[in-house]
């Protein structure tokens, strides 16, 4: 088990990088609570890797106060089962949450993978952006849910999920969802669900790219959202020698 708290005093900046591997088979609980005080900037960037017979529960809580801001970009790579949630809280006016999350399944797994962004307090922006990958008989589900407290005037609740599914069998749900308790708000939610586009595919065979080969750059792309949030090239490479495990 794990549990860590980080706190940004006020007018803070703080980058930080998690790597969390589990290899011995079991129950694995993991718990971060971070509090970013006003003025204060968090990057948050993280990297999930449980391996085979691990079964693994991430609980991440995020609290952003006055003029706060909070980027939580999250990749879950593990080969375990995971039950993964993350809350986000805006507490002070024009605090700014920003959670992305990438997750790729493959053979048997099951992921199951929320976030909660609530505004607590007027004029906050929160986005949740999913970006997933479902291969052979494994299932991934998001839920994004965007909550607008009542009173909170002038909020925007933004979501965007977007999935490939790989395998014949594999599963890939999505669930967005808005609760909205205030009139003078903005929020809205998409998501694009599908297989990897065949004209691109065909595109990138004509020029003479392996199937394999051309798949594995049309992912490479659709991840690079999460590949950008990685600050070294060192990050970069464990994140792509994982991705490549469970996708080719």
């Amino acid at each position: 088990s794990h549990n860590s708290r980080i706190i940004l005093q006020n007018n803070s900046n703080l980058n930080l990088f998690e790597y969390v591997h589990v290899s011995k088979k079991g129950h694995f609980n993991f718990v971060s609570n971070s509090i970013v005080g006003d003025n204060a900037q968090l990057s948050y960037s993280a990297i999930s890797n449980l391996q085979f017979g691990v079964e693994g529960v991430i609980r991440r809580n995020n609290y952003i106060f006055r003029n706060g801001k909070s980027i939580l970009s999250l990749a879950q790579l593990s080969d375990g089962n995971i039950d993964e949630r993350s809350n986000v809280f805006l507490r002070g006016e024009n605090a700014d949450g920003i959670v992305k999350t990438v997750a790729i399944t493959s053979q048997k797994q099951e992921f199951e993978i929320r976030q909660w962004v609530v505004h607590q307090a007027p004029k906050t922006i929160g986005l949740i952006e999913n970006y997933g990958v479902s291969n052979d008989e494994s299932r991934l589900m998001f839920e994004g849910v965007g909550k607008i407290e009542k009173n909170m005037k002038r909020s925007k609740a933004r979501q965007s999920n977007r999935g490939i599914v790989l395998g014949k069998y594999a599963k890939l749900e999505v669930n967005p969802l808005l609760l909205i308790d205030e009139y003078d708000v903005e929020a809205g939610h998409g998501a694009a669900i599908g297989k990897i586009d065949e004209e691109q595919l065909y595109y990138l065979m004509s020029r003479g790219l392996p199937i394999e080969m051309a798949e594995w750059l049309i992912i490479n792309g659709f991840l690079t959202p999460i590949l950008e949030q990685l600050s070294t090239d060192a990050l970069k490479e464990v994140f792509l020698t994982q991705v490549e495990g469970k996708t080719l």
